[in-house]
């Protein structure tokens, strides 16, 4: 994204065409991408933005990390109506919680799709406790590992209770692979907590006896970017630090069991360590209602 002007499109992330798609549309522009793709690049990568975020910004998140972090699956961005405010928490705290159902059909609608691979889920902040909100609410309705599709879950400083997710995470069960990017000088995280009278998972301090207590038995990896946070707030490490946003990409584009044949599938050798590399596509989708949460392929 260009910071003056308009954008170079050999340097900056660009908007070149948009389209307006409803519910089967979506689903099948999705297919579509999928149709063909063998290995991990049949996988999706679902993105939920955080507090005070913008559809643009998101989007533009969305692409930096796809990019950044090499991913060649499709990747999805879930949008809910934040309020884009400093002052705006308590409004996105609500939105966040109308938005819980809307995220539970989306990711039921990607499982069933005929050709993915593993759904994975990057959530940011406030974004992170709606994303365990739906990951509990799909496991309630009997699909807790999303019908053998469930890949990666990474929270990125996540604005969650420590005890909520520790409920949340027991009702996925003990497959559910959760990594967890935490700071404890993560400033909004300090004062959300201040405010909730509750620790932040975001905030915690896994090296700490209270911080392997409240995550003691539940099979989460923590990685601490303390020492790696940048700017004044700190609340966005993970994107803003080149080698973080590297480690997601290899982490949710590591290949599988399955990929080994990959090469053999497109006339190569099975064991050949060079693997084709498919482009992601570019597709959206409007907010369909004022106040209602969006989903867009960016």
């Amino acid at each position: 994204m260009a910071s003056f002007g308009a954008p170079d499109r050999a340097r900056d992330f660009a908007i070149v065409g948009r389209r307006a798609l409803d519910a089967e549309a979506f689903r099948n522009a999705v297919a579509t991408h999928l149709s063909g793709r063998v290995g991990s690049n049949r996988d999706v990568l679902v993105f939920v933005h955080g507090f005070n975020t913008g559809f643009d910004e998101a989007r533009f998140r969305l692409a930096q990390i796809v990019t950044d972090g090499g991913f060649n699956g499709v990747p999805v961005l879930f949008t809910w109506p934040s309020k884009g405010s400093l002052f705006g928490y308590g409004s996105d705290r609500e939105a966040a919680t109308a938005s819980r159902d809307a995220m539970e059909h989306l990711l039921l609608d990607l499982a069933a799709l005929p050709d993915v691979g593993k759904v994975h889920v990057l959530a940011h902040s406030m974004g992170s406790w709606l994303a365990m909100e739906a990951l509990r609410e799909v496991a309630i309705a009997g699909h807790p590992d999303l019908d053998g599709h469930l890949g990666d879950i990474i929270l990125a400083a996540p604005d969650i209770d420590q005890g909520v997710f520790r409920q949340q995470v027991e009702r996925l069960g003990p497959g559910a692979h959760i990594s967890v990017f935490a700071a404890t000088n993560d400033r909004a995280l300090g004062l959300s907590g201040f405010l909730a009278e509750r620790p932040r998972l975001g905030a915690i301090d896994s090296t700490s006896p209270d911080g392997r207590a409240a995550l003691e038995g539940l099979g989460v990896h923590v990685i601490d970017l303390t020492r790696d946070s940048v700017g004044l707030i700190g609340h966005a490490t993970y994107a803003s630090v080149p080698e973080v946003i590297r480690g997601i990409g290899a982490e949710i584009g590591a290949s599988r069991a399955g990929d080994r044949n990959r090469q053999a599938v497109l006339g190569g050798e099975p064991d050949a360590p060079q693997f084709e590399k498919l482009p992601a596509p570019v597709v959206a989708t409007p907010l369909p209602a004022p106040q209602a949460p969006a989903i867009a392929v960016p």
